[in-house]
């Protein structure tokens, strides 16, 4: 099974994530590893909501480093975690595809599209093969209607920009081109 979970910033995707495989491990008593790339800089060794929930993950700076580390767990886990997607080299979705047709079960979470509402690859890859999609949605700054879009604030020509709501805000399509 493939999960993805995905949406603007704010939205909740890692509290999901975690609320998720906690119910998951909880009533199945499976083990599981989680991941997130060396460039989210923020709550380095765990995955963290706003709410304060975490889960403590191991960084990795590419795609391959997950199926080495993967390899290496005995039994083999029944769970893997990868947040942040988008940073993530487009090797990804082999590497998630790979992981479950071994019978390892991925839950995925990280941002749809980045700036000008242009889509991550590897997130438009991983939902391509997805078994499951969990689009979450967020109210606009300017309108208040639900959106999946989130707009940068700052001018950065930078694809990854490491940033919260100092620099970031969700806006619905229509507010986003206005801007």
């Amino acid at each position: 099974m493939i999960l993805v979970i995905t949406g603007p910033m704010f939205s909740g995707k890692s509290e999901t994530l975690i609320t998720m495989l906690k119910t998951y491990i909880t009533n199945q008593d499976k083990g599981f590893v989680a991941f997130k790339h060396k460039m989210d800089t923020r709550d380095v060794g765990c995955i963290k909501s706003r709410s304060g929930k975490s889960i403590e993950c191991i960084m990795v700076q590419d795609s391959n480093h997950i199926t080495d580390i993967v390899k290496q767990i005995n039994p083999k886990p029944h769970y893997v975690v990868i947040d942040e997607v988008h940073f993530f080299d487009v090797g990804l979705a082999d590497v998630v595809s790979s992981l479950s047709n071994n019978d390892i079960n991925v839950i995925c979470s990280g941002l749809k599209t980045g700036e000008g509402i242009k889509p991550f690859n590897t997130t438009a890859q991983l939902l391509a093969i997805a078994d499951e999609i969990l689009l979450l949605k967020r109210e606009c700054a300017s309108c208040g209607k639900q959106t999946v879009f989130t707009k940068r604030t700052v001018d950065s020509k930078d694809e990854f920009l490491v940033g919260d709501m100092d620099i970031y805000e969700n806006r619905c399509r229509k507010c986003y081109n206005k801007a």
